[in-house]
């Protein structure tokens, strides 16, 4: 997952816990998560993440946890974030604390599904602003989202924190879509 970032932006680290691949195990729990009310899924699997990170030699936990948002359109409409629900699981795991509102998303994008990776970049490039307020006090944050594919999202995410003073990001990423 680190190479996929490579040259975009610096990252302490970035880590993925399964992989997606079309009709896999972990493209059918996802389903379950995102469009069928399954939020529990999110969080057992992002406690599952923690725990294993923590068996990881020369590992080093983020300070902290925030998630990708989502619109608030698309959050009431799903009833979640499931980033989130991975978020809460993964912060227990790991003992620290999660702040699921500390990126928000303040204007609605297109969805990224379809899109190339350029056009995912541009879709992101602004779409996110930090509540400076919670990140204050925190140097390394851990971003935590349900599937990288480009990783533009995630992208973008790091480099608000980054405006906003953290010097360490580090990813989190359920998924990881290798093609």
């Amino acid at each position: 997952m680190e190479r996929l970032f490579y040259g975009r932006v610096q990252l302490y680290s970035a880590s993925a816990f399964l992989q997606f691949r079309k009709a896999g195990l972990a493209q059918h729990l996802m389903h379950q998560l995102k469009y069928k009310g399954n939020e529990e899924i999110g969080e057992e699997l992002g406690r599952l993440f923690g725990v294993f990170l923590l068996t990881q030699k020369n590992w080093q936990k983020p300070e902290a946890l925030a998630c990708v948002p989502l619109h608030k359109s698309k959050e009431l409409k799903r009833g979640y974030n499931q980033s989130a629900a991975i978020g809460r699981g993964l912060s227990l795991a790991l003992g620290i604390p999660f702040f699921p509102k500390m990126i928000i998303k303040p204007e609605q994008v297109s969805s990224q599904t379809l899109k190339k990776r350029y056009e995912r970049w541009e879709n992101m490039r602004s779409g996110f602003v930090v509540e400076t307020s919670i990140c204050n006090g925190y140097n390394h944050i851990g971003i935590v989202d349900d599937v990288v594919t480009t990783g533009a999202t995630l992208e973008a995410c790091a480099h608000v924190l980054r405006l906003a003073g953290c010097s360490q990001i580090s990813l989190f990423t359920l998924c990881i879509s290798i093609k």
